[in-house]
């Protein structure tokens, strides 16, 4: 497979659907095994932020950078997505971590300092993804990509 892989013949898909063809045959759990070893690291911290990112691929938007460390206010703070050439900054906001008084008054002085260094500071909850994903996504096509 690391061979395939320099020789830009390695698919994970074709590997995926080799294993679903022959379960249970001598030799796929070795097979799994480095595939699971080949597998980058994700990205994100959470399935919310997960799903975040599925999201912007599945809609073919450009790869935001994800967990971006910026300084802000001079300290350092990681943003959830970036998009730096658009100056687009999305934070996942669940009510479970961001449902206090402090997280709304942090929160705010975020995208307070998101906007003084010229980035459109972007807010989504759980709620917006999973009931709205459509409307999620044309918002992020418009300010990412431009489009009206």
């Amino acid at each position: 497979m690391e061979r395939a892989e320099v020789l830009r013949l390695y698919d994970r898909r074709d590997f995926e659907n080799l294993l679903a063809r022959t379960r249970g045959q001598r030799g796929t759990a070795i097979v799994r095994a480095v595939l699971d070893n080949l597998r980058e690291p994700d990205p994100t911290e959470n399935d919310y932020e997960a799903a975040v990112l599925a999201l912007v691929r599945a809609s073919g938007l450009t790869e935001p950078i994800c967990q971006a460390p910026m300084v802000l206010g001079g300290e350092p703070v990681r943003i959830d997505f970036l998009w730096p050439r658009a100056r687009v900054a999305l934070e996942a906001d669940s009510y479970e971590f961001h449902g206090t008084r402090q997280a709304f008054e942090r929160d705010r002085r975020r995208d307070q300092l998101l906007r003084l260094a010229d980035y459109e500071p972007l807010r989504i909850t759980w709620r917006q993804l999973s009931r709205h994903p459509e409307q999620v996504e044309e918002l992020l096509r418009r300010l990412v990509v431009g489009v009206s």
